[in-house]
């Protein structure tokens, strides 16, 4: 079922209805959730993982060799996907902010739950805030230029003001990458709340 063809939305909604038909729900969260949203603009190289029900390490080595997957160091790989699994966390967190509301998103595969499009923007403005990573910023900016008529400035700007700016400097980055995204925005056709 899983081969080489398969973009990262499908391959993750097969693992999904997989560990799903055993009790266990996830989401996809970091960069591969804006891959999930958005493939055109950004391709994550693995699927990262929240395990929401609990995370059982065993457990979930089982049910991924059912798929094909062999467990490598922290990853999880497949002979005929380009597309490595990593189980990263068992709350999805952007910043300091535990996420509880997700997205379900269709794919020919099946449903993949990962973050709202607001809230992978979100993480990606915390890469760039708090590891410095220009492409976080890049990405974040390209995705909202290309879905700016399907997502809620209010909802991106509360989830980027809900991230940790308590020193200056934080403080000033945040408030810039707010500018920028609203301009990008506003320029794409967004309505500003």
């Amino acid at each position: 079922m899983i081969d080489e063809h398969l973009p990262l939305a499908d391959v993750a909604a097969i693992v999904a209805e997989q560990l799903q038909r055993h009790g266990v729900e996830m989401c996809v969260v970091g960069g591969s959730a804006v891959t999930v949203h958005a493939p055109v603009i950004y391709t994550s190289l693995d699927i990262d993982l929240a395990i929401l029900t609990g995370i059982n390490r065993r457990r979930l080595e089982l049910l991924l060799e059912e798929l094909g997957y062999s467990k490598r160091g922290r990853s999880f790989v497949h002979a005929r996907s380009k597309w490595t699994v990593d189980i990263v966390a068992d709350t999805p967190y952007i910043g300091d902010r535990a996420i509880r509301e997700f997205a379900d998103v269709r794919t020919r595969h099946g449903i993949v739950r990962t973050y709202l499009l607001e809230d992978a923007i979100a993480d990606r403005i915390a890469g760039w805030l708090f590891w410095s990573d220009s492409e976080s910023l890049a990405v974040a900016r390209s995705v909202l230029a290309n879905k700016a008529r399907e997502v809620s400035w209010k909802r991106v700007t509360a989830a980027i003001q809900a991230l940790d700016a308590s020193d200056a400097m934080t403080a000033q980055r945040r408030q810039f990458a707010l500018n920028e995204l609203r301009r990008v925005y506003s320029d794409n056709g967004g309505l500003l709340e």
